[in-house]
């Protein structure tokens, strides 16, 4: 078997698999949460987020772009239930 670096070594858990274990460990205690950790979630995408996507597709909104800087995603997605 190779031999890791001491640097590879050292490398911790990944946050994420921390905090899925976590809330794994709620959802198995019956806590009414809902899982928005890594792999897919435990519910429907909502309407109005499908068919804002549907629409924005169709617009030609196709490309990447830069979320931190467009204030009105920011605060619709927050606002938004």
């Amino acid at each position: 078997m190779t031999a890791l670096s001491k640097r590879t070594s050292e490398l911790g858990k990944e946050n994420a698999f921390t905090v899925l274990a976590e809330v794994n460990e709620r959802l198995r205690e019956g806590a009414g949460i809902k899982n928005f950790c890594i792999c897919q979630p435990d519910f429907d995408t909502p309407e109005h987020i499908k068919e804002a996507a549907i629409k924005a597709i169709k617009g030609g909104k196709t490309g990447y772009w830069l979320h931190v800087t467009c204030w009105h995603f920011r605060t619709s997605t927050s606002s938004s239930s």
